[in-house]
């Protein structure tokens, strides 16, 4: 699986949710921070992957445009995964900086 790409999309739909609009370009931003190979955004990216994996969602809609509503009930049903993107916003953040 692509991190890059994975990363991307988690960001993109955690902005949206937020209704936050990215200041830079959200792909070369997750490109950057999964580059890093800060452990904590690839902490997050094992939790991520796995709690999709776990509940079922097909792993390879993690490369594409989230499907909104399986989505939503993931993080209802599992927060702490909620937390797994804010980690990795954060990183983005911090080194987008």
């Amino acid at each position: 699986m692509n991190h890059a790409m994975i990363a991307t999309e988690a960001l993109r739909w955690r902005l949206a949710a937020l209704e936050v609009e990215p200041r830079s370009d959200v792909a070369a931003m997750a490109a950057q921070v999964v580059s890093c190979g800060d452990p904590v955004v690839d902490s997050a990216l094992r939790r991520l992957v796995s709690g999709w994996i776990c509940e079922g969602l097909r792993p390879e809609l993690l490369t594409s445009t989230w499907p909104d509503e399986a989505v939503r009930g993931l993080f209802v049903r599992r927060p702490e995964l909620l937390d797994a993107l804010d980690e990795m916003i954060g990183r983005a953040v911090l080194s987008a900086a």
